[in-house]
């Protein structure tokens, strides 16, 4: 944290792989998964792919974006990534506004949200994401807050 962020090989095939149009369509991958070994970057990756579904060539309207994972401090750690990718980039802080007390940010100008959320606030219905991220998955106790998030 505190460098500019810069792809490495690896994150440019994912984001590749996932974002580029296929057959004419928009996008065609609707789930991926990611998986590596700790300390790759992958953090960071996640955060920028936020900052694109909230603000970026991904963004739309009202949407929702979540980053879950398994506790409420690993869900903290992509939210703290993002948020210093925003307090770092001035055009990106005219766009977003930061609420680190419910580890949440809201574009300006579409209002969608981004929120970090973890398993341990239960399996809430209701939501309609535009984006879930899941930190960590292969360690959930149980799949009801992936299952309720992407259903």
């Amino acid at each position: 944290m505190g460098k500019p962020f810069k792809l490495q090989p690896f994150q440019k095939l994912f984001i590749r792989a996932i974002y580029e149009p296929h057959l004419g369509l928009r996008r065609a991958v609707r789930r991926a998964i990611l998986s590596m070994a700790r300390k790759n970057g992958k953090t960071a990756l996640i955060a920028a792919i936020v900052l694109a579904h909230l603000v970026g060539p991904e963004a739309v309207v009202h949407g929702e974006i979540y980053s879950a994972a398994n506790d409420r401090d690993q869900a903290a750690i992509v939210y703290k990534f993002a948020r210093q990718m925003v307090e770092l980039e001035p055009e990106l802080a005219k766009e977003i506004e930061l609420v680190p007390s419910t580890k949440t940010m809201v574009a300006r100008r579409t209002a969608s949200v981004y929120r970090a959320i973890s398993a341990e606030a239960g399996t809430k219905h209701g939501y309609l994401p535009s984006l879930v991220i899941y930190d960590e998955l292969a360690q959930a106790k149980n799949r009801g807050t992936h299952t309720t998030r992407t259903a």
